[in-house]
């Protein structure tokens, strides 16, 4: 009996489909994850995953509102902090996501802006990450929960 593993990619495609329906910014511009190599990176990680975000998302505020909610609920501060959860929080684990904000210069600054998603074991929990992803998705969907942002929080996009 052969069993399907899920990637990453596979595991958090619920949440993408979430973002671009419910926070779409630019239907010519979708969250979405990158074709490898964007980074440069000579090795695609499987235990790694980037979700572009789209370039006009300080336009959309419900966007940004739901990816700091994002961020909040899944506990963002502990990869700063470098510690791990040692409750089990189904909304922290599994996966671990982050911000990453990359700048160019075109005559002007230019943001890139990504999610992270990673794991800390050497294998994630599949079914533990389905429920993560499954409870982050519905949780996102009701407006209604999104955290409020004041001017400067903005500054993180």
């Amino acid at each position: 009996m052969q069993t399907n593993i899920l990637t990453i990619d596979e595991l958090v495609s619920p949440l993408i489909e979430l973002l671009n329906r419910n926070y779409s910014v630019d239907p010519n511009e979708p969250y979405e994850i990158p074709p490898f190599g964007q980074f440069g990176v000579l090795e695609e990680n499987p235990d790694e995953t980037t979700i572009v975000l789209p370039d006009a998302i300080l336009s959309n505020e419900m966007a940004t509102r739901a990816i700091a909610t994002l961020l909040w609920r899944t506990g963002s501060n502990a990869l700063r902090t470098e510690t791990r959860f040692s409750e089990a929080d189904p909304y922290r684990t599994p996966l671990r996501f982050a911000l990453l904000k990359r700048a160019f210069w075109l005559g002007h600054l230019q943001w890139d802006r990504y999610l992270i998603i990673d794991h800390l074991d050497e294998e994630v929990d599949a079914e533990a990450a389905e429920q993560q992803i499954q409870l982050l998705t519905d949780y996102l969907r009701q407006a209604s929960n999104l955290v409020a942002l004041e001017p400067d929080d903005l500054a993180m996009f």
